[in-house]
């Protein structure tokens, strides 16, 4: 039988636990920068006036409903 002290015990208890909060921390962080990619993909800021709006069309962006300018597909700033 293997002999292990108490602090070896006490030591691999911490760390495990280290671990998983860590591994658990970076998943949740992963996924909210998608949610977050995904929220900003249909974006809208208008060249012209600054408003921003959504569309869901990919193909042929509206006019802005502020101005009625018609924009070029960019995305915007985070801040």
């Amino acid at each position: 039988m293997i002999s292990v002290g108490l602090e070896t015990i006490a030591f691999l208890y911490v760390a495990g636990t280290l671990l998983v909060i860590a591994g658990v921390w970076l998943i949740h962080a992963w996924l909210r920068s998608r949610a977050f990619k995904n929220l900003r993909r249909n974006r809208i800021q208008c060249a012209l006036c600054g408003t921003e709006y959504e569309s869901e069309d990919a193909t042929e962006l509206p006019a802005c409903p502020v101005c009625a300018h018609q924009n070029e597909r960019v995305t915007p700033p985070l801040f």
